[in-house]
Protein backbone atom coordinates (compact mmCIF):
# COMPACT_ATOMS: atom_id res chain seq x y z
CA UNK A 1 0.00 0.00 0.00
CA UNK A 2 3.07 2.36 0.64
CA UNK A 3 4.81 1.67 -2.31
CA UNK A 4 1.48 2.77 -4.41
CA UNK A 5 0.91 5.39 -2.53
CA UNK A 6 4.73 6.73 -2.98
CA UNK A 7 4.85 5.70 -6.78
CA UNK A 8 1.85 7.70 -7.13
CA UNK A 9 2.87 10.77 -5.42
CA UNK A 10 6.17 10.11 -7.66
CA UNK A 11 4.65 10.05 -10.78
CA UNK A 12 2.17 12.71 -10.25
CA UNK A 13 5.29 15.13 -9.00
CA UNK A 14 6.92 14.22 -12.33
CA UNK A 15 3.90 14.69 -14.75
CA UNK A 16 3.88 18.26 -12.47
CA UNK A 17 7.56 19.26 -13.48
CA UNK A 18 7.38 18.44 -16.79
CA UNK A 19 3.86 20.23 -18.01
CA UNK A 20 5.03 23.18 -15.86
CA UNK A 21 8.35 23.18 -17.73
CA UNK A 22 6.48 23.31 -21.19
CA UNK A 23 3.82 25.89 -20.42
CA UNK A 24 6.48 27.94 -19.20
CA UNK A 25 8.66 27.62 -22.83
CA UNK A 26 5.34 27.25 -24.85
CA UNK A 27 4.55 30.83 -22.98
CA UNK A 28 7.69 32.48 -24.19
CA UNK A 29 7.28 31.32 -27.49
CA UNK A 30 3.92 32.91 -27.37
CA UNK A 31 4.85 36.38 -26.54
CA UNK A 32 7.64 36.37 -29.63
CA UNK A 33 5.15 35.21 -31.79
CA UNK A 34 2.84 38.07 -30.87
CA UNK A 35 5.67 40.50 -31.35
CA UNK A 36 4.87 42.43 -34.81
CA UNK A 37 6.55 45.17 -36.79
CA UNK A 38 4.98 48.04 -38.44
CA UNK A 39 6.18 51.27 -40.20
CA UNK A 40 5.65 54.47 -38.95
CA UNK A 41 6.22 57.73 -39.96
CA UNK A 42 8.34 59.83 -37.49
CA UNK A 43 7.99 63.77 -37.16
CA UNK A 44 10.22 63.88 -34.84
CA UNK A 45 11.89 63.66 -31.32
CA UNK A 46 11.68 66.10 -28.76
CA UNK A 47 13.64 66.40 -25.08
CA UNK A 48 10.91 68.94 -24.16
CA UNK A 49 6.94 68.13 -23.83
CA UNK A 50 6.75 72.30 -24.53
CA UNK A 51 7.84 71.86 -28.00
CA UNK A 52 4.96 69.33 -28.91
CA UNK A 53 2.54 72.71 -28.85
CA UNK A 54 4.10 73.83 -32.08
CA UNK A 55 3.83 70.32 -34.14
CA UNK A 56 0.67 71.03 -37.27
CA UNK A 57 -0.56 67.66 -38.00
CA UNK A 58 -2.53 65.24 -35.64
CA UNK A 59 0.40 63.01 -33.98
CA UNK A 60 0.47 60.36 -30.63
CA UNK A 61 3.66 60.30 -29.03
CA UNK A 62 5.43 57.61 -27.08
CA UNK A 63 7.85 58.46 -24.08
CA UNK A 64 11.15 56.55 -24.53
CA UNK A 65 14.34 56.89 -23.06
CA UNK A 66 12.39 60.39 -21.51
CA UNK A 67 11.58 61.33 -24.85
CA UNK A 68 9.06 62.24 -26.93
CA UNK A 69 8.66 60.29 -30.13
CA UNK A 70 6.30 61.91 -32.32
CA UNK A 71 3.92 59.92 -35.21
CA UNK A 72 1.87 60.78 -37.68
CA UNK A 73 1.54 57.76 -39.31
CA UNK A 74 1.57 54.54 -39.13
CA UNK A 75 1.59 51.24 -41.90
CA UNK A 76 1.62 47.43 -41.97
CA UNK A 77 1.63 47.52 -45.63
CA UNK A 78 5.24 48.50 -47.10
CA UNK A 79 2.97 49.69 -50.25
CA UNK A 80 1.15 52.17 -48.85
CA UNK A 81 4.48 53.52 -46.72
CA UNK A 82 4.92 55.23 -50.08
CA UNK A 83 1.36 56.42 -50.28
CA UNK A 84 1.54 58.15 -46.70
CA UNK A 85 5.33 58.93 -47.48
CA UNK A 86 3.85 61.17 -50.30
CA UNK A 87 0.25 62.55 -48.59
CA UNK A 88 2.54 64.22 -45.94
CA UNK A 89 5.53 65.51 -48.37
CA UNK A 90 2.42 67.46 -50.05
CA UNK A 91 1.43 68.92 -46.86
CA UNK A 92 5.35 69.82 -46.43
CA UNK A 93 5.75 67.93 -43.61
CA UNK A 94 8.63 66.35 -43.29
CA UNK A 95 8.49 62.46 -41.47
CA UNK A 96 11.34 59.53 -41.93
CA UNK A 97 10.17 55.83 -41.29
CA UNK A 98 11.02 53.76 -38.81
CA UNK A 99 10.00 50.12 -37.72
CA UNK A 100 8.08 49.54 -34.88
CA UNK A 101 7.16 46.04 -33.25
CA UNK A 102 3.71 46.31 -31.60
CA UNK A 103 1.14 43.78 -30.08
CA UNK A 104 -0.51 41.53 -32.16
CA UNK A 105 -3.96 42.92 -31.38
CA UNK A 106 -3.18 46.29 -32.48
CA UNK A 107 -1.86 44.61 -35.53
CA UNK A 108 -5.19 43.11 -36.57
CA UNK A 109 -6.74 46.44 -36.00
CA UNK A 110 -3.72 48.31 -38.27
CA UNK A 111 -3.92 45.46 -40.99
CA UNK A 112 -7.78 46.31 -41.55
CA UNK A 113 -7.13 49.91 -42.16
CA UNK A 114 -4.24 49.36 -44.12
CA UNK A 115 -7.18 47.37 -46.54
CA UNK A 116 -9.10 51.04 -46.86
CA UNK A 117 -5.71 52.75 -46.92
CA UNK A 118 -5.07 50.61 -50.02
CA UNK A 119 -8.35 51.72 -51.57
CA UNK A 120 -7.89 55.51 -50.65
CA UNK A 121 -6.90 57.74 -53.67
CA UNK A 122 -7.93 61.50 -52.35
CA UNK A 123 -5.80 63.28 -50.25
CA UNK A 124 -8.95 63.47 -47.48
CA UNK A 125 -9.69 59.93 -47.50
CA UNK A 126 -6.44 59.39 -46.69
CA UNK A 127 -6.37 62.11 -43.85
CA UNK A 128 -9.51 60.14 -42.08
CA UNK A 129 -7.76 56.85 -42.27
CA UNK A 130 -4.42 58.06 -41.05
CA UNK A 131 -6.15 60.00 -38.19
CA UNK A 132 -8.01 57.21 -37.48
CA UNK A 133 -5.11 54.78 -37.46
CA UNK A 134 -3.61 57.10 -34.57
CA UNK A 135 -6.74 57.54 -32.36
CA UNK A 136 -7.27 53.22 -32.32
CA UNK A 137 -2.85 53.62 -31.55
CA UNK A 138 -3.86 55.82 -28.50
CA UNK A 139 -6.77 53.45 -27.20
CA UNK A 140 -4.38 49.97 -27.56
CA UNK A 141 -1.03 50.98 -28.73
CA UNK A 142 2.05 49.82 -27.08
CA UNK A 143 2.87 51.11 -23.71
CA UNK A 144 -0.51 52.33 -22.60
CA UNK A 145 0.98 55.29 -19.94
CA UNK A 146 2.93 56.51 -22.65
CA UNK A 147 1.49 57.43 -25.70
CA UNK A 148 -0.61 60.03 -26.18
CA UNK A 149 -2.62 61.90 -29.15
CA UNK A 150 -2.85 65.27 -29.99
CA UNK A 151 -4.88 67.54 -33.08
Amino acid sequence: MKKNLLLCIFVGVSLGIYLFSRYDKEELNLVSLNDKKIYVLQYGVYENKEYLNNIKPKYVYDIENNKYHIYVAMTSNKDNLEKLENYFSKQNIETYVKEKAIDYEFYDVLKQYDLLLDEAVSDSSIKTVVETVLTKYEENGLNGKNKRIAT
